[in-house]
């Protein structure tokens, strides 16, 4: 992973220019994955915006193959479990993801791989969701840990919409607002976004858990 005290930004750039020089170059490929990794997850710290970090995942998934392939599956794996972290409300985004990471830890690990397990376990239950919610049946839908997310945003609808939608709540929040309580905000003005701009009813992580305390 490369240094996270750089300027990622211009770090980015310059693989980039390495890769328009030398389109092969698994090297830069690899380096370019990692800036954009880091860039992934500095934009969601402090809840940041992590409609920004589509483009990035994209990027990623572009150059993963061939650097898996080059022989550093190890980074492959770990920048797709990093930046997988870093996306919401992205569910084919993050099972391409997934189906990568498994890739290349595939072509390192052992039979019987713990790792590879979970992950497989992890998979399925995207591909059941996704196919569910394709079918409108969202009774199917299982949730992905203990807290409840509304099933539609695991409809492809709300996932081609979702970054655009987010970038108009945060063009209408002030960041100074972010600190306690901050969620409920963004998820109300999004809530209404959704359903005024792309008649999408949705309910919030609140709405779904109501004996939850969020902050």
């Amino acid at each position: 992973m490369c240094d996270e005290n750089i300027n990622l930004e211009e770090y980015r750039s310059s693989m980039l220019a390495a890769l328009s020089t030398d389109p092969a170059d698994t090297e830069a490929m690899a380096e370019l994955m990692c800036a954009d990794c880091l860039i992934c997850e500095d934009n969601i710290k402090d809840l940041g915006p992590s409609w920004r970090n589509t483009p990035f995942v994209e990027e990623i998934l572009r150059y993963a193959p061939r650097v898996a392939e080059s022989g550093q599956t190890t980074l492959v794996a770990n920048v797709c479990e990093r930046v997988a972290d870093t996306l919401s409300y992205h569910p084919r985004l993050t099972l391409r993801l997934m189906r990568q990471q498994r890739m290349a830890l595939a072509m390192e690990a052992l039979p019987g791989n713990d790792d590879l397990h979970v992950l497989d376990k992890r998979i399925d239950l995207y591909e059941r969701n996704i196919e569910a919610a394709g079918r409108a049946d969202f009774g199917s839908i299982e949730p992905e840990g203990r807290l409840k997310s509304d099933p539609v945003e695991w409809t492809e609808r709300f996932e081609q919409v979702i970054d655009e939608a987010e970038a108009k709540v945060w063009s209408r929040i002030d960041a100074d607002m972010r600190g306690l309580g901050f969620c409920h905000l963004m998820w109300h003005e999004l809530q209404h976004v959704l359903a005024c701009d792309y008649g999408i009813e949705w309910r919030s992580p609140a709405r779904m858990n109501p004996r939850v305390m969020f902050d």
